[in-house]
C-alpha cells in the first residue's frame, strides 16, 4: 500500500493518546476529498477487509504492465531509446539535477538546526525502536548491498582512465597516489550527503505531516501544504501512480545490480562457472531475484519489528563481520590513515564537486571540446553521477516513506 492508515484509536498506548488527539485536530486545517479513505482519498474495501485505492492500483499497473510488454517485445530498440533518453536528460538537465541536490543539503541544514528538537510525533513521545534497531534498518534502507560491492569496486574505475576517462585521472598530470585519492574522493562524493539528502527530505516532510499534522502517511501527503484539497483527490491519484512507478524502477534497478554482483562474487568464489555464457548469466541472476523476493517477502510477512527488523540487524551484523574482517587482515594503520585524510580531503573539496556539472567535457567536437584528448569523457556524467542522482530520486518516495515510518517519536 503507498498510504498507512492512522493507527485504531484502541491500539494507541497511553502515552500517544494526547499526540494523537492533537495531530487530528491539527488535521482540520487541510480539507478532506470526498472518498472514504484517509482524509477522503479513494479506497475501496472487497472481502475480509482488503482496501486500495482502484484508480492508484490500477493505473499503475497499466503503467508497468505497458512498460514490460514494450521492453520485451523490441528489448535491443528499448535499450538503445533509453540509452538516448538518459543522454539527452543528462545533457539539458545536468545543471538541474547538480543544484537541486545541493539546494536540499542546503536547505536541510538550517532546518535541522533550528528545528532538530521537534519530534516527529508528540512532545512527550518516546522513539517506537532502540537506536541500534533503527541505524540497522537505515542503513540497510539506503545503502546495503549497493555500497558493498561499489565502495570497493567504484574507486578503481575512478583511478583507471581505460575505464572511463574522467576529469582527475585523465588530467595529465596526476600520479597515481592523487588519483587514487581523487577516485575515493568521487566515490564518497557519490554515496555521501547528496545520496541520503532526498531521503531525508522525504521522510522528514512525510513523517511532521503524519504524526505532527494527522494526515496519511503517503507520498502525496508531502504536497498538501501547497495543493491543499486538491492532493486527495485526481491530482494526488496522478502522484501516487508515479511514486509507484518510480519505486519499482528504483527497486529493478537496486535488485538488477545487487543480482549480478552476488553471481560475480559466486564465479568468483568458483560456486560458478567463470565462463558462463550470456543466457547462462541471466538464469544466474533470475534465480538470484526469485532467492531475494522470497527473503524479502517473508521478512514483510513476518512484519516490520520481527521480519524487517530482523533481517537489517542480521544483514549489519554481516556487513560489519565483512568490514572488520577486511580491516584487521589488512594493514589496518594504513587504511585509518587513509580514512582520516579521505575525510579530510572531501571535507576540502566538498564545495567543488558538489557543484560541479563537467560543463566544459560535455561538449562535443565542434562545439568547444578539448583537442587534446584530456578531461573527462563527455558521458561521464551521464555514466556516474546523474545516474545516481536519478536512482537515488527514483528511490526516495519508498526510502523515505519506509524512514517515516520507523522515526516515529524521534
Amino acid at each position: 500500500s503507498v498510504c498507512g492508515r492512522p493507527r485504531d484509536r484502541q491500539s494507541t498506548p497511553p502515552t500517544m493518546a494526547g499526540s494523537a488527539g492533537a495531530a487530528a485536530a491539527e488535521s482540520e486545517e487541510y480539507e478532506r476529498g470526498y472518498g472514504a479513505g484517509p482524509q477522503g482519498m479513494r479506497e475501496v474495501t472487497l472481502c475480509k477487509g482488503f482496501t486500495f485505492n482502484p484508480v492508484v492500483s490500477i493505473g499503475a499497473a497499466v503503467m508497468l504492465w505497458a512498460f514490460v510488454i514494450t521492453v520485451s517485445v523490441d528489448q535491443e530498440g528499448s535499450m538503445e531509446n533509453f540509452g538516448e533518453w538518459k543522454t539527452w536528460v543528462t545533457k539539458t538537465f545536468t545543471w538541474l539535477y547538480i543544484g537541486s541536490q545541493d539546494y536540499w543539503l542546503l536547505f536541510l541544514v538550517p532546518l535541522c538546526y533550528y528545528y532538530g528538537h521537534v519530534k516527529l510525533g508528540g512532545d512527550d513521545e518516546k522513539p517506537e525502536y532502540s537506536d541500534m534497531s533503527y541505524f540497522c534498518m537505515v542503513f540497510c534502507a539506503g545503502v546495503a548491498i549497493g555500497l558493498i560491492f561499489y565502495g570497493a569496486s567504484e574507486p578503481l574505475w575512478h583511478m583507471l582512465s581505460g575505464t572511463g576517462a574522467n576529469r582527475y585521472n585523465n588530467n595529465g598530470y596526476s600520479n597515481d597516489n592523487q588519483m587514487a585519492q581523487d577516485a575515493i574522493n568521487v566515490t564518497l562524493f557519490h554515496w555521501g550527503l547528496q545520496a541520503w539528502v532526498v531521503y531525508a527530505l522525504t521522510a522528514v516532510s512525510m513523517g511532521f505531516l503524519s504524526y505532527r499534522k494527522g494526515l496519511p502517511l503517503c507520498f502525496r501527503t508531502t504536497l498538501a501544504p501547497l495543493f491543499g484539497k486538491a492532493t486527495w483527490g485526481w491530482f494526488g491519484d496522478a502522484i501516487d501512480i508515479v511514486t509507484i512507478v518510480t519505486i519499482v524502477a528504483g527497486l529493478c534497478t537496486s535488485l538488477g545490480l545487487g543480482a549480478k554482483q552476488i553471481v560475480a562474487g559466486l564465479q568468483r568464489l568458483e560456486v560458478l562457472d567463470s565462463d558462463l555464457d550470456e543466457k547462462g548469466l541471466t538464469n544466474a541472476a533470475t534465480w538470484a531475484i526469485v532467492i531475494i523476493t522470497g527473503c524479502a517477502t517473508l521478512s514483510v510477512i513476518s512484519g516490520l519489528n520481527y521480519g524487517i527488523k530482523t533481517l537489517s540487524q542480521t544483514a549489519f551484523i554481516l556487513g560489519n563481520f565483512l568490514l572488520c574482517t577486511v580491516f584487521f587482515l589488512d594493514a589496518p594503520w594504513y587504511l585509518l590513515n587513509v580514512m582520516v585524510q579521505s575525510l579530510g580531503y572531501h571535507f576540502q573539496h566538498f564545495i567543488e564537486i558538489g557543484f560541479f556539472t563537467d560543463a566544459f567535457a560535455q561538449l562535443m567536437p565542434g562545439e568547444g571540446q578539448p583537442n587534446d584528448g584530456k578531461g573527462a569523457d563527455p558521458s561521464w556524467m551521464d555514466w556516474w553521477t546523474i545516474f545516481y542522482w536519478g536512482w537515488w530520486i527514483a528511490w526516495a518516495p519508498f526510502v523515505g516513506t519506509f524512514l517515516a515510518r520507523i522515526s516515529r517519536g524521534r
